[in-house]
């Protein structure tokens, strides 16, 4: 009697005890339930889950990419991406184009040590990408930081790849152009082999052949404006001189030698290189170590690309 008493005097207070009880339960339920959910399409595909409409619209200029153009380049991307994700490694080498992989990844070794294991290996990643600019696209990996408990700066990375037919430009590599223009001045040849071009700089493959009686310098490293590219523009830019040593530039007597010199420039579409200037050649390294230069053992060497 005092139970059914006691809970007639309280009826209202234990409904609503008993209802906020049932309703965190199904709260509870349903989050485990959506939780499991995105688990498992994570597992499926480890894609980000976006809205793809404005992901064709070119980010620099705003422009709308062509629909077929768009499908078969970002397809190459996703099985690229699909390849990383699923340890594929072999798959996704085969998808870098061959000027990138002689650059960056000559082996899959290589791509393996030097793309892989950093971005990939052991990390759950889903991915994004959005057109940047031309067939460039701008990716974005997210390391899921709740399936490893931890958070570091790898968690986050944006990149950039740019297609080349069926094949991937990664890493910031945008191209490659064969240039073989060259000039011969007092028995010294300069011969600009190629340009690569990478997101943040260039990269200038040149052959110097020395048929002088003497060892020479390109530069004396003294001063990155010796050494300048000017686009069609008329922009001259500066090459790195303090990333190389005396010996990469030091040409001997009868010496065929192949340079590369790097270049502070930023990469934009119709980017184009019109010259190329040596202007401190050091004909004498002798006369050069001993302190005893002349004017008349300095030549300039202008390539016009």
């Amino acid at each position: 009697m005092n139970i059914f008493r006691a809970y007639n005097q309280n009826r209202k207070t234990i409904l609503i005890i008993i209802l906020v009880i049932v309703a965190v339960i199904i709260l509870l339920q349903l989050l485990n339930y959506l939780t499991k959910r995105n688990l498992e399409n994570e597992e499926v595909s480890n894609v980000t889950v976006r809205n793809e409409y404005g992901k064709n619209y070119e980010a620099v200029t705003g422009e709308r990419k062509d629909d077929v153009i768009y499908d078969v380049q970002t397809n190459t991307i996703k099985s690229f991406l699909d390849a990383c994700v699923n340890g594929d490694t072999e798959a996704a080498y085969n998808l870098i184009s061959d000027d990138c992989k002689n650059a960056l990844y000559p082996s899959i070794n290589d791509f393996i040590d030097g793309y892989y294991n950093i971005n990939f290996r052991n990390k759950k990643i889903s991915y994004n990408y959005q057109v940047w600019s031309g067939n460039t696209y701008k990716i974005e990996l997210r390391e899921n930081v709740l399936s490893t408990g931890m958070y570091s700066d790898s968690a986050y990375k944006e990149e950039y790849y740019t297609l080349v037919g069926d094949k991937l430009n990664i890493s910031g590599y945008v191209k490659k152009e064969e240039i073989n223009e060259e000039m011969q001045k007092e028995n010294i040849t300069i011969t600009v082999d190629s340009l690569e071009y990478y997101r943040d700089y260039l990269v200038c493959n040149i052959s110097v052949f020395n048929q002088t009686d003497n060892d020479i310098l390109l530069d004396s490293l003294e001063n990155p404006e010796n050494i300048t590219l000017t686009d069609s523009n008329e922009v001259e830019f500066t090459y790195y001189n303090d990333e190389l040593d005396e010996s990469e530039v030091k040409v001997y007597k009868g010496q065929l030698m192949q340079i590369s010199l790097k270049f502070n420039v930023v990469y934009r579409e119709n980017l184009e290189m019109r010259q190329i200037n040596f202007k401190n050649i050091i004909k004498n390294y002798a006369k050069y170590q001993s302190n005893e230069l002349e004017e008349s053992d300095i030549t300039n060497i202008e390539i016009d690309i």
